[in-house]
This record gives structure tokens, C-alpha cells and sequence, in this order.
């Protein structure tokens, strides 16, 4: 990992003048794969739209390779970070018009159509998440999950050099869980990507991540490696559970189980 591409410096950020975000710092290296976990209510999607630019800070900064997201224009942030949010909008649209989206903006001026190369990432997007075979399918006609694929498909289409995902796997089974879980892995492994992830299990978080944040009530609670964040006591309290840690016999991560 090398140096700092993504920050959060002091942010506040309130709904009807109610505080939602409260001052959070946050550092995220290049290549790092990170986890913001919490249960409903903490502020994670909150925080995900602050860092993405989707929402303005009352207070505070957001930074992008050092410079404040707001003096970049939308087209620079596009061409640096791709952003998958829960359950958006889809047009009527087959899924590699959808994807050829991501390409628009790395268009050079004056550009009105994918190149041929353009269509070569869209192809290479959709192999990656396994569904190049629906390439000529209308969106609309997608599964729940196949639409998510699609979702990832466009945002590796931008080609960024960082990832925010909110919740991509929720009420996915688990086999498709796994697959998107390992791509993004090998991703984050391979093509050196920065991943900043708000997922929804944390024993998928300590497998994956390198550092967690525990988020409540707006707040960073926790920063660290799975070790350190994932203590049973702590997150029981933030959960509302009692839980039991183990460790994984392969991986040798913590993971937590309820008592019962």
C-alpha cells in the first residue's frame, strides 16, 4: 500500500438540522481494502455518499488524492473512483449499453460514441463478473442479483483506481455472495484496487478486508486490522447481541458467532 487517495477530514453532516454524521476522520490508503461495517442507523451509506461526493458535508472535507472533492470537476472524480450504491435507478436499456455508461467519462472532447476500445472494456467488465452471456438482455429483465453484477460491471467499466460499494451482496445467496466477494478480492489483490466496502456481515468483512470501521450512531467507534475490531464485546454491545469469537481454522480470522 502506498500513499493516502481518499480522506475524510472532520465531517458533519445532519438531516432537518438532526446530526447523522459526527466528526469523522478517515484515511484510506491506495490498494487497501476496506470494510465499514455497524448496524442500521450507523451512517455507514452516509458516509459512503460523503466520501463519493454524492452528499455535501456541513462540516469538514472530503480529500481525493489530496485535493478537496469539491474543487474537481465530476468528470475528474468519475475517472479516479466508481461508486455501486443500493438499489438505484436503471434505465430501459440492454445490460452493455448499461455498462458502456462507465466509459463516458474517460470520452476525449468532441466524443459522441464508445471507440472500439471502449467496447473492448465493457466485454473484458462483463467477463470479469460473469455475466457477459446476458450482454444483450434488457436491464429490466435482470434478477435481483444479476442486476448488482451489472452494477459492477459499469463501475469496472469507468476503470477506476478506487471502489465504493454500499451493501453490494445484501440479499444475495450465498453462492453468488462468495463470487462477487472473491472478485472483489482478486481485484483488490491483482489490479491493486482500492476497495472501500459497506458490507453487512462482518465475518465476510474480517475475511476479506485488511482494516475495518466499526461505525454507531454517526461515529467511528473502531479503526483497525479484524483483530482489533472484530472483539466480541464490542460489537455484541453496538449489535444489541451477545456474541462468541472463534477463529477461522484456514484463514486463521476472527470471526463471531451469537450465543444463544
Amino acid at each position: 500500500m502506498e500513499g493516502i487517495i481518499l480522506a475524510a477530514k472532520n465531517l458533519f453532516y445532519g438531516y432537518n438540522r438532526v446530526p447523522f454524521i459526527s466528526e469523522v476522520n478517515l484515511e484510506i490508503r491506495e490498494g487497501e481494502f476496506l470494510g465499514i461495517v455497524g448496524p442500521n442507523g450507523a451512517g455507514k451509506s452516509t458516509l459512503l455518499k460523503l466520501l463519493s461526493r454524492a452528499l455535501k458535508p456541513d462540516k469538514g472535507r472530503v480529500l481525493l488524492k489530496g485535493r478537496d472533492i469539491f474543487s474537481l470537476s465530476p468528470r475528474e472524480v468519475a475517472c479516479t473512483m466508481a461508486v455501486v450504491s443500493q438499489n438505484p435507478p436503471l434505465p430501459e436499456m440492454t445490460v452493455e449499453e448499461f455498462v458502456l455508461l462507465g466509459r463516458i467519462p474517460h470520452y476525449r472532447r468532441f466524443q459522441l460514441f464508445e471507440t472500439r476500445g471502449d467496447r473492448e472494456i465493457a466485454e473484458e467488465s462483463l467477463k470479469k463478473v460473469g455475466i457477459y452471456a446476458l450482454r444483450n438482455r434488457p436491464l429490466q429483465s435482470l434478477s435481483g442479483g444479476e442486476r448488482r453484477l451489472a452494477l459492477l460491471a459499469r463501475a469496472l467499466c469507468q476503470e477506476p483506481e478506487i471502489l465504493l460499494l454500499d451493501e453490494l451482496t445484501a440479499h444475495l445467496d450465498v453462492a453468488r455472495e462468495i463470487k462477487i466477494l472473491k472478485l472483489l478480492k482478486n481485484l483488490n489483490r491483482e489490479n491493486g484496487l482500492t476497495v472501500v466496502a459497506v458490507l453487512h456481515h462482518f465475518n465476510a468483512a474480517s475475511e476479506l478486508c485488511d482494516r475495518l470501521v466499526l461505525m454507531g450512531k454517526g461515529r467511528i467507534l473502531a479503526d483497525g486490522p479484524p483483530e482489533e475490531v472484530m472483539d466480541p464485546e464490542r460489537l455484541g454491545e453496538v449489535f444489541g447481541v451477545k456474541l462468541l469469537s472463534l477463529k477461522n481454522p484456514v484463514s486463521g480470522k476472527p470471526y463471531l458467532v451469537p450465543k444463544i
